[in-house]
């Protein structure tokens, strides 16, 4: 189905496959998800999803690229290869969210995403791309982002204790100015605080 640009906010789309849907620059505000199929074959590109309650659901390879997800729930939802570059995740909730991809699949990119405020606390983030995300004061406690690409990043405030972060890097990565304890393991696989 074509519902490019379409104002769906508030629409209840219980249980509705969406599978292959273009819902691309679609306001999608307060909509009803529960329980849909097919979210991460659909296109939601440029899509308004603020607030939008994600919890759970098998989001692997969806198309969100410069999407509105402003506080939107996505709690252990599953983002392998999903693509949300220059997505906005201002205070968004991606705790436990799976981002790694499995053998074979793409990364998941959240490079030049917005992710200030959000909390990514024992997220899933092997191998991921981070490249220019804005991270600041971001809640990332006990979360995994090994073997990251986290160039040029702004971490300015994020919380990284209890991370681990081995083999995570990139040129001016600004992971210096996260929070990090003895808790944290650094890029290098020493315990922190991590100092660059």
């Amino acid at each position: 189905a074509n519902l490019s640009g379409a104002n769906l906010s508030g629409a209840n789309l219980a249980n509705a496959n969406l599978g292959g849907a273009n819902l691309s620059g679609a306001n999608l505000v307060g909509v009803n998800l529960s329980g849909a199929q097919g979210l991460g074959k659909a296109i939601l590109d440029r899509a308004n999803l603020t607030g939008v309650k994600l919890t759970s659901m098998n989001l692997a390879g969806v198309n969100l690229t410069d999407a509105n997800l402003t506080g939107a729930n996505l709690t252990n939802a599953k983002l392998q290869g999903a693509r949300l570059k220059g997505a906005v995740l201002t205070n968004a909730n991606l705790s436990g969210a799976h981002m790694e991809p499995a053998a074979g699949d793409a990364r998941t990119d959240l490079s030049f995403a917005h992710l200030q405020g959000a909390v990514l606390t024992v997220a899933h983030m092997q191998r991921i791309y981070l490249n220019q995300a804005d991270l600041t004061n971001a809640n990332l406690q006990g979360a995994v982002i090994t073997m990251a690409n986290i160039a040029y990043g702004q971490w300015s405030g994020a919380n990284l204790r209890g991370a681990n972060l081995t083999g995570s890097g990139g040129i001016g990565s600004g992971i210096d100015k996260a929070t990090t304890d003895k808790t944290t393991t650094c890029t290098n696989g020493m315990p922190g605080p991590c100092t660059y």
